[in-house]
């Protein structure tokens, strides 16, 4: 698969390999929303996030391997189109504050609140995921970030690159401030 910035020479992906694979336990088939992370940020992004997951995660697994929450968040956000959870005077959904893509929040800000609802809804729901800080399978995300350990596919994985690759001509690296300079993703930009 080729991956292609602006002005940039494609960069062909070749599958990611996970050398230090996390555990994992299957989701599982059809559960409600978890009622502790309803009661703090709502039916709406909880069942919105749920059901991105669950498809992700079950309906097309892959190997198991380290996601960083930026990558979660950009297959979140590509697959259904929604922005995700927005701190605005309090942690709420996106589609509920209008125009939330022109507010000022940075993409790693965005990222943040996306993790810690995920991990939220996970603990309530009783799934037990692997968490680290370490290198994701990634081939824009060239640092250690904070993953999550997830059988996620590998088509999912090289969207998520391509579309950082959209607006960078490198990778990222150690603490990169161009993570913050990336826009809200949007469904079919990938």
């Amino acid at each position: 698969m080729l991956i292609q910035a602006s002005n940039v020479e494609p960069v062909e992906l070749v599958p990611a390999v996970c050398t230090d694979p996390p555990g994992w336990t299957s989701v599982p088939s059809n559960p409600g929303p978890p009622v502790g992370a309803v009661r703090w940020y709502g039916s709406a992004i909880v069942t919105k996030i749920m059901d991105w997951f669950w498809d992700a995660v079950d309906k097309e697994p892959g190997p198991v391997v380290w996601v960083s929450n930026a990558q979660l968040y950009i297959d979140y956000a590509l697959t259904t189109g929604d922005a995700g959870p927005i701190h605005v005077h309090r942690l709420q959904d996106s589609a509920d504050v209008p125009l939330d893509a022109l507010l000022s929040i940075g993409f790693k800000e965005r990222v943040r609140w996306f993790g810690r609802v995920l991990r939220e809804i996970l603990k309530h729901a009783g799934i037990t995921c692997e968490s680290r800080y370490c290198r994701p399978v990634s081939h824009m995300i060239c640092m250690h970030a904070s993953c999550t350990g997830v059988p996620m596919a590998e088509d999912r994985l090289c969207a998520a690159d391509r579309w950082m690759a959209k607006f960078t001509r490198v990778p990222f690296r150690r603490q990169s401030r161009e993570l913050d300079h990336l826009p809200v993703p949007t469904r079919g930009l990938a």
